[in-house]
């Protein structure tokens, strides 16, 4: 129950503070592609796994696998000005 408190009052305070994170969008892969060549400061996530990001990735993008135990940490240092574009494999884990 507090866990879910804590959740509320930061959707309230992002919602209060004018917070990003409400702009998001999911995207087909044509389209995510295009909206990335349009907006040259974005900062690209790859949150797949090694064995996925060894297959194929985007260029420029930074790996940050979402198992690692110090993702919330390396996602918390992503400049918040820059839009950031999140992919995974399927569309679940972004």
């Amino acid at each position: 129950m507090k866990n879910l408190i804590k959740h509320i009052a930061f959707l309230f305070a992002a919602v209060l503070l004018g917070n990003p994170v409400w702009a998001q969008e999911k995207l087909p892969a044509k389209q995510f592609s295009d909206k990335i060549r349009a907006t040259p400061n974005a900062f690209i996530l790859d949150v797949r796994t090694p064995a996925e990001v060894n297959r194929s990735y985007i260029k420029n993008a930074v790996f940050m696998d979402i198992h690692d135990s110090l993702f919330e940490k390396r996602i918390a240092r992503i400049d918040k000005k820059l839009p950031v574009f999140v992919y995974c494999a399927i569309g679940v884990r972004s």
